[in-house]
């Protein structure tokens, strides 16, 4: 059973106002982070961009994109046919990263996974 953190808070849809969100971290997935907004939309990314936009600024360059400006953090999602920014404030997601480095600190994600059980899983549904 994977172990992790999960933290429920707010944040702002540009053009809608405040919006429910929950972020996740689990152990059983050391390189990425969840975002559940309103319950409902869920997106996975890998922590590295969070870390890289609260330590430089911005991150990304794909279908996630951080930029913070002071106490702000803008989060832009893209999809197809889908765009969205939320705003969080820097003390929120700091936080949660703090969380999350001190269970999984940068560098010993890989001492979180469970190599030899996922190769017998993809021989286990190869078989069948």
């Amino acid at each position: 059973m994977p172990n992790g953190i999960v933290q429920r808070t707010m944040c702002e849809l540009e053009g809608h106002g405040p919006l429910p969100v929950t972020l996740s971290y689990l152990d059983n997935a050391p390189y990425e982070m969840t975002m559940r907004f309103a319950d409902e939309a869920l997106w996975v990314f890998g922590r590295e961009l969070l870390i890289e936009a609260l330590e430089t600024g911005s991150s990304g360059s794909g279908d996630v994109k951080f930029r913070t400006d002071g106490d702000k953090v803008e989060m832009r999602l893209y999809a197809p046919g889908f765009s969205a920014t939320v705003y969080f404030t820097h003390t929120v997601l700091a936080g949660f990263t703090e969380q999350m480095l001190s269970y999984v600190p940068l560098g010993e994600e890989a001492s979180f996974l469970d190599v030899d059980n996922a190769i017998k899983q993809i021989f286990k549904k190869t078989k069948n």
